[in-house]
């Protein structure tokens, strides 16, 4: 969890901060969308969600650069960020995430809490994995693997390099 106190917080916090003097692009997925918030807002601006997310859902975006058209993505997370201040842009969300992406002072500095990477074949791997370790998750899942991963979702990546 990204809420919690772990020896590598403050080299990574301290990372972040260094990189993005260098006005270089910057893109935290999950934890490190969560991390990101944490560092630059502050810790209370990461929670427990109320209902955690797992499986694929859609994914709705508002003005994003990284994310063209909605999808539905891969969600795996037990946390979330919430409530940024206004130096943050929200760009996207979903039905259980109000903070599935965002954007930091206009600078080239995104975070995305779906898995753009993830096709479904990672994704039942990651899912089995989640539901040996707490059974209790099978609860929270939602939705159908597609066939392949969402080109929207390959599309993140393409659009967050042509930004550097």
């Amino acid at each position: 969890s990204a809420r919690d106190d772990h020896p590598w917080n403050e080299p990574l916090a301290a990372f972040i901060r260094q990189w993005m003097n260098t006005g270089r692009p910057l893109l935290g997925i999950c934890y490190g969308h969560q991390f990101l918030a944490k560092t630059l807002a502050g810790p209370d601006h990461v929670r427990r969600c109320e209902t955690p997310e797992f499986g694929w859902t859609d994914i709705r975006p508002d003005a994003c650069p990284l994310l063209p058209a909605p999808v539905n993505a891969m969600v795996s997370h037990y946390d979330e960020v919430v409530n940024l201040p206004d130096v943050f842009r929200v760009m996207a969300d979903s039905d259980r995430c109000a903070v599935h992406a965002f954007q930091y002072k206009n600078l080239p500095v995104f975070g995305v809490q779906f898995h753009p990477e993830y096709g479904p074949a990672e994704a039942d791997f990651i899912f089995n994995e989640v539901a040996r370790l707490d059974p209790d998750a099978r609860q929270w899942f939602i939705g159908d693997s597609p066939d392949q991963l969402p080109d929207a979702c390959k599309s993140v990546f393409t659009r967050f390099l042509e930004l550097n």
